[in-house]
C-alpha cells in the first residue's frame, strides 16, 4: 500500500513539475536576461553598422618607400592615404593629405577626404574649415552632396544635446523553448521522473524599441540616459511571453589622469505572462582607459538587487530575490579597422532569499566584430559561466549543484542603404545562437538551438 501511496504521489508531483517546467524554464534567471541580452546584441550590430560607414574600400598596398620614390605622385599618395585609413593610421593620413595639399590645393576629392579624416580624429572646426574652402571648388553634385551631409554632421556633434532611437520588429524560433532536459527526465527527492511534457519548439514575434539621450556639459563630461522595450510574443507557450523595461543613466567623466568613469543607476522591470515577475534596482561603475592607439581596457562593477515575483505559474519565484554583484575586467582591441576582438573576465556572487538559489559565478566572454565591404559585417561571440551552488536543495536531489553554460552566436548584418540610398536608416540582421547547460542535476541540464530575424529602423536629432 506504501508503495502505491508513493508511486501515485511522486507522478503528481512529477505533473506539477512538468507544468512548472513549462511555464517557467529551469534557468530562470537567464530567461530573466534573454532581454537584456537581446537588445545588446542589436546595439553592437547598430555600432558595426555605423563603423562600416566610414571605411575606405580601396585595396591598394602600398610600401612607404614608393612615397619616398615619388613624393609628387597625388593619385600615389591619395590611395596610400587611404589604405593608412584602412590600418586604422588616421593620423599618418591627415598628414599624408595635407601634404598632398600643400602642392595640389585645388583637388576637390583630396579636401573632401582630409575633411572627413579631419572628423575621425574629432577635429570638428578644422573639418569644417576645409568643407567651407572646398564650396569655392568647381565641385561635382556627387561632392556637394557629401559636403553637405558632414557640414550636418558636424553641426550635430557640436550640440550640446543629442537625442536618437531605435525600432525594431522581428521573429525568432526556439526548438526547446520549455527548456526540458537532455536526459528527459527530471529529479524530484533524488528520484528520476520521465517527462511529461516532450522537448518542444516555439516561435515568437519579437518587438523592440529604445531611446538614448545625451548631454554635453562645458567640462570634461556627458550625462547620459536610455530607455529599451523589450518583448517576445509566443506562439504556443503563453506562459513564456515576455516584456521588460530598462532606464539606465548616468554620467560619463573624462579625468586628468586618463581614465574615463561612468557611474549609472539601473532600474529593470521583466513581465512573465503579463504579470511581474522582476524588478532589478542598482548601481554601476565602468571604468576605461585607452592603453594604445588600437587597445582599450576596461572594468566594471554592478551591485543589483533583483527583486523576484510569484507568478501563477511559478510560485516559489520569490526565492530568488537576493542581491547580485558582478565584476568584470577585460580589454578591447582594434586588430584593424574591420576587426575588433574584446575579451573580459567576470565574477559574481549571486545572494538570495532561498539559499538553494544562491551561488559563485566565474565565466569568461569573448567577442569578435568584422565588418566586410559594401556595410555588411558579422558579430561572432562566445561565453562560458561556471555556477557553483553551495546549499543542496533536497527537494530535489541530495547531489550538490555545479553548473556549466555556454553560449555561442553569430549574427551577420545588412544596412539596406546597400539594396537603395533611401533604406539608409534600416538595418537587417540575422542571428543564429547554440546554448548549452551542463550540470550536476537533470533538472538544469538542457540544450537550444534559436534563430532570429530583426529589421531595425534608427534616427538621431540634435539641439
Amino acid at each position: 500500500m506504501k508503495i502505491v501511496f508513493r508511486t501515485a504521489l511522486l507522478l503528481t508531483l512529477a505533473g506539477t513539475l512538468a507544468a512548472a517546467q513549462t511555464a517557467a524554464p529551469s534557468d530562470v534567471q537567464n530567461e530573466a536576461q534573454r532581454p537584456a541580452t537581446t537588445q545588446a546584441v542589436q546595439k553592437s550590430a547598430l555600432g558595426a553598422a555605423a563603423d562600416q560607414s566610414v571605411l575606405a574600400d580601396n585595396q591598394t598596398n602600398i610600401t612607404f618607400e614608393e612615397i619616398l620614390a615619388h613624393p609628387d605622385n597625388v593619385a600615389l599618395n591619395y590611395n596610400f592615404a587611404r589604405q593608412q585609413v584602412r590600418q586604422g593610421d588616421i593620423k599618418g593620413a591627415a598628414a599624408t593629405l595635407q601634404r598632398i595639399l600643400m602642392v595640389e590645393p585645388d583637388i576637390p576629392r583630396v579636401r573632401l577626404f582630409y575633411a572627413v579624416v579631419l572628423y575621425r580624429l574629432d577635429d570638428l572646426a578644422e573639418s569644417e574649415q576645409e568643407l567651407q574652402k572646398l564650396r569655392a571648388l568647381n565641385i561635382t553634385p556627387d561632392v556637394q552632396k557629401e559636403l553637405d551631409a558632414y557640414l550636418n554632421a558636424i553641426a550635430k556633434r557640436q550640440k550640446r544635446d543629442h537625442l536618437s532611437g531605435q525600432l525594431g520588429l522581428g521573429w525568432e524560433f526556439d526548438d526547446n523553448r520549455n527548456a526540458t532536459p537532455a536526459s528527459g527526465q527530471f529529479l524530484f527527492g533524488g528520484t528520476p521522473i520521465n517527462a511529461s511534457t516532450p522537448r518542444t519548439s516555439d516561435t515568437s514575434a519579437l518587438f523592440l524599441a529604445g531611446v538614448q539621450e545625451l548631454h554635453r556639459f562645458s567640462g570634461n563630461n556627458e550625462a547620459f540616459a536610455t530607455f529599451d522595450y523589450y518583448r517576445a510574443e509566443q506562439t504556443q507557450f503563453k506562459s513564456l511571453n515576455l516584456q521588460a523595461y530598462s532606464v539606465t543613466a548616468g554620467d560619463t567623466i573624462r579625468t586628468p589622469w586618463l581614465w574615463t568613469l561612468k557611474p549609472a543607476v539601473l532600474y529593470d522591470h521583466v513581465l512573465l505572462a503579463q504579470s511581474t515577475f522582476l524588478r532589478n534596482r542598482g548601481l554601476a561603475l565602468r571604468a576605461e582607459r585607452n592603453l594604445s592607439r588600437s587597445t582599450l581596457f576596461f572594468a566594471e562593477v554592478r551591485d543589483v538587487f533583483n527583486d523576484y515575483v510569484a507568478v501563477p505559474t511559478f510560485l516559489s519565484a520569490h526565492g530568488l530575490s537576493g542581491v547580485q554583484v558582478d565584476f568584470v575586467a577585460g580589454a578591447e582591441r582594434a586588430l584593424s579597422p574591420r576587426q575588433k576582438v574584446s575579451l573580459s573576465l567576470d565574477y559574481g556572487v549571486k545572494h538570495a532569499f532561498d539559499n538553494v538559489f544562491a551561488y559563485n559565478r566565474e565565466g569568461i566572454d569573448f567577442s569578435h566584430t568584422l565588418l566586410f565591404s559594401r556595410g555588411l559585417f558579422l558579430l561572432s561571440s562566445l561565453s562560458l559561466h561556471f555556477d557553483q551552488y553551495s546549499h543542496l536543495d533536497a527537494v530535489i536531489s541530495g547531489n550538490h549543484r555545479s553548473d556549466q553554460t555556454g553560449r555561442l552566436s553569430f549574427t551577420a548584418g545588412l544596412p539596406l542603404a546597400l539594396i537603395h540610398p533611401k533604406l539608409k536608416d534600416l538595418l537587417a540582421t540575422f542571428t543564429y545562437e547554440y546554448y548549452q547547460a551542463i550540470s550536476t542535476i537533470n533538472n538544469y541540464a538542457f540544450t537550444n538551438n534559436k534563430i532570429a530575424a530583426l529589421l531595425t529602423y534608427r534616427w538621431d536629432a540634435a539641439f
